[in-house]
Formats: structure tokens, sequence, C-alpha cells
């Protein structure tokens, strides 16, 4: 029994001693038994009619018109473990969420970096182009895990590879990425 005791005690000691790494391999965000945060992505479809959209959740992928303007919402929260949370303290709440277009990481310094119960960024897609078409991911890390969910857009009009020469950041907890003419 003590053993069994301290084998548990040495395991809760290691789990928050761990510092995220993002080269480490990442967990898919329906893994909620991981510790990592739980991360959904949302999708708000602007118009040009005065009416608030509200952000529809998609599971795998979107298609969009050409030419739309699309927002890409990335949430990540703190998870409800099965282990008391007070042995965690705030370690299990998101410090970071790190954006991905077709395995390439975008640097996005306006997404906040502060642990907090509740994180959101977004990503915007401005007149969209079939060079927007592809995956994207969004990870998000606390002091114990990194996870994340993914979202594959494809463009009525066609799908290449996005370009990363139009990136340019806009406002807090937001990007906007010009895609070529």
């Amino acid at each position: 029994m003590r053993f069994t005791s301290l084998l548990l005690y040495t395991f809760v000691v290691f789990l928050l001693s761990e510092t995220v790494v993002w080269g480490q391999i990442c967990g898919k965000a329906s893994a909620r038994e991981s510790f990592g945060p739980i991360v959904d992505f949302y999708v708000t479809e602007h118009y040009q009619t005065p009416h608030l959209q509200n952000p529809v959740r998609f599971y795998k992928e979107v298609l969009v018109q050409k030419d739309a303007n699309i927002t890409l919402t990335c949430t990540a929260k703190e998870p409800e473990p099965s282990l008391p949370l007070w042995l965690f303290g705030t370690k299990l709440q998101p410090s970071m969420i790190k954006w991905y277009v077709n395995s390439s990481f975008f640097d996005v310094s306006n997404c906040d970096e502060t642990a907090a119960k509740k994180k959101t960024c977004t990503l915007s897609l401005i007149n969209i182009r079939p060079q927007d078409c592809g995956k994207y991911v969004c990870k998000a890390a606390n002091q114990v895990r990194c996870t994340y969910d993914e979202l594959y857009i494809t463009v009525a009009s066609g799908q290449k590879l996005p370009n990363r020469d139009g990136i340019s950041s806009v406002g807090d907890n937001n990007i906007e990425l010009k895609m070529g003419n």
C-alpha cells in the first residue's frame, strides 16, 4: 500500500514539474483525459448584411466560396481531470495558442500568452482565394500537455497551398491573411 501511494505521488510530482515544449507531439483535442487544454474551432462567415453571424462549430471541414471573408476562432479552456484540480493549481490553464496552416507555423505575437481558464485566438481570412485551401491547426498548451484541433478549408473554385508572404497582424488576438491576387 505504501509503495502504491509513493508511486502515485511520484507520478503526480512528475506531471506538475513537466514543462510543455512545442516540439513535442500534441494529442488530439478530443482526448480530454490527457490533462491538456480542451480546444475547439469555430468559423464565422462575414456577409455584407447588417445582421450578426453566430460562429458555427465545424468538426472536420468547411467549404467556403471564393471572395468570402471568414474568421476562425480557436478557444482553449482548462480541462476537467479525474484527479482533484488542487493537485495541479493553475498548471492546467491554457497558456499558449499557436496556429499552423498546412504544417507551417504562423508566428502570431498578438495571441495572448498569459495563462487563463479560457483563451481565444482568431485567424481572419479576407477575400478568400483558392490558395487559402488546406489544413488549419490550432494547438494549445498548458504546463502539463499540448492538444490541438484541425479544420480543412476548401474554396469552391479550386485548391492550392496558402502563400505565407501575405500575413499582416490586425487588432488584438487577430491575424489577417492577405493572399495574392
